[in-house]
């Protein structure tokens, strides 16, 4: 997903040791989102520029929705032949995604209590997006 990076903020600092930023970005069809980068993958030298990334939409329960995410489900995909990833991701592991008019963001399809085919409209309530990887 093609992201313009607008602004990046220390999240966590203890003793000059960043622990994660928070990064406000929007995506192709104009949606600002905030994203978070917990793997200190930094895009601080990114600001007013685009970045090819991948995010991770974490769901969110009845009740808390913040972001609502729709398009087409397009079965699993892996995360890999990316110039930075989120350390605790791993190469080849296959994860639920959905292609939005803004590109493809990813998911677990157990957090959602549903069952998907591929092509399947679908709509996603998420919480927080993390940030997992990027090419920069």
């Amino acid at each position: 997903m093609l992201l313009f990076i607008e602004n990046v903020e220390v999240g966590s600092e203890y003793e000059d040791t960043i622990f994660n930023y928070w990064i406000t970005a929007r995506m192709k069809d104009g949606t600002i989102v905030k994203i978070f980068d917990y793997s200190c993958l930094n895009l601080i030298s990114k600001v007013a520029f685009y970045v090819e990334s991948i995010l991770f939409a974490n769901l969110s329960p009845p009740g808390y929705e913040m972001t609502k995410v729709t398009g087409k489900y397009i079965g699993k995909l892996e995360i890999k032949d990316w110039q930075q990833i989120a350390e605790d991701r791993d190469l080849g592991k296959q994860y639920d995604a959905v292609e939005t008019s803004s590109g493809i963001i990813l998911f677990h399809v157990n957090d959602t209590k549903k069952e998907f085919l591929e092509g399947d409209n679908i709509q996603l309530n998420v919480i927080r997006f993390d940030l997992i990887a990027v090419n920069t």
